[in-house]
């Protein structure tokens, strides 16, 4: 068996580095040819936010650990606004309709995909990407729309267009 205190030990550690919000644990210790083993399995939700017809925002701010996802599905002619501060592994958008992210603080590990409709940012901090974040910024369809103030920005991490066409210029 494994000990409270060893379970304790392991779960305040990952949380400290962030790897385990909001996270359920699995404990097991075996035993084979005299080898004993350790094993932990560690797994997260992932927050899905899905629109079926309308418009809808979310004020609050959302937080899933550093290997879930934040899911915004939106069916046409949909749109889904948010203005909390969003955190988490990454932000994965489907679906046809409008996405509008509007806090300059959101915080990706691993980065945010679009594959399809429009992704729209206020700022460059709306993206909540980093030169840290795995993946980047990566769209396999869809718009993209930047809404900053109108002054050249740069995109803090990796850009990935997966279907570049005539209509997505990048300079």
């Amino acid at each position: 068996t494994v000990s409270d205190e060893t379970k304790a030990a392991w779960i305040n550690a990952l949380n400290a580095a962030g790897f385990a919000d909001n996270a359920s644990y699995a404990f097991d210790v075996s035993e084979s040819g005299g080898t004993v083993s350790f094993n932990m399995s560690v797994s997260q939700a992932e927050r899905t936010f899905s629109v079926l017809e309308g418009s809808q925002t979310v004020v609050e701010d959302v937080a899933v650990g550093n290997l879930a996802s934040i899911v915004a599905d939106l069916s046409p002619d949909t749109s889904l606004t948010f203005e909390g501060e969003l955190s988490g592994g990454i932000l994965s958008k489907t679906g046809s309709g409008r996405l509008f992210l509007e806090n300059d603080n959101n915080s990706f590990t691993r980065g945010v995909v679009s594959s399809g409709g429009l992704l729209s940012v206020a700022s460059i901090g709306a993206i909540g990407i980093s030169d840290f974040s795995s993946l980047g910024l990566k769209l396999t369809g869809g718009t993209f729309e930047y809404r900053g103030d109108g002054t050249p920005a740069t995109l803090p991490g990796a850009l990935c267009l997966a279907t570049p066409s005539a209509n997505s210029p990048v300079g």
